[in-house]
């Protein structure tokens, strides 16, 4: 089950930065009609209840033949962590000037260079601090993981330790223990990026 929740989530935060960081760019720094519009439109899909996404969701993955899979699950989680990276990202990109990169295309420097070698690095907290909101959003993630994965080979921490519990008998001791388990890694990750997650959400707060 831990090994589960590291694949899909971590896959999901990784494929889900690339595409954030790629639109919040868009968003942010190229002259495109409508951004007001399609940033308002990102915020509303992250307010959308995923009680109402489950069962589409579910017949499209049936036809695509990914459920039970990383891919299916990843591809939801993605979805769902997508509109906060993008919006965190956003602000960051916004706030970084136009000169540096002016002076990155008198350099020779391409679009993606730019956003690799000067962007990426001067948004470096938000970015940080967007992937790692996002891979915790994504570890404890319950209801999707429950309807898409049907065997133990495919379900993550937090289903396993729902499946835990008996007709007659509660194992206390044993979901007691799953769940320290489960929220172990998420502790490291909160004290090893502490000041990156201050610094990211307060310099966001200001800058976007």
């Amino acid at each position: 089950y831990m090994l589960n929740s590291v694949i899909v989530a971590g896959a999901a935060t990784v494929l889900g930065m690339v595409i954030a960081a790629a639109a919040a760019y868009a968003l942010a720094r190229l002259p495109l009609p409508g951004k007001g519009a399609v940033l308002g439109l990102i915020l509303g899909i992250s307010m959308f209840p995923q009680i109402a996404l489950v069962a589409p969701l579910y017949l499209i993955f049936d036809q695509l033949h990914v459920l039970n899979t990383y891919q299916g699950l990843s591809t939801a989680y993605i979805g769902l962590s997508l509109p906060l990276m993008v919006y965190i990202m956003y602000g960051y990109f916004r706030g970084i000037p136009r000169e540096m990169e002016e002076a990155a295309k008198v350099d020779g420097a391409g679009l993606l260079r730019t956003i690799w070698s000067i962007i990426i690095p001067l948004a470096l907290p938000g970015v940080v601090t967007a992937g790692l909101i996002a891979f915790m959003l994504n570890w404890q993630e319950f209801m999707l993981a429950l309807a898409f994965t049907s065997a133990p080979e495919r379900q993550t921490s937090p289903v396993g330790s729902a499946n835990f519990t008996g007709l007659f008998f509660i194992p206390w001791g044993d979901m007691e223990a799953a769940s320290v388990a489960v929220t172990i890694p998420l502790v490291i990750l909160v004290l090893a990026f502490q000041r990156r997650i201050i610094a990211g959400v307060t310099s966001g707060g200001v800058k976007g």
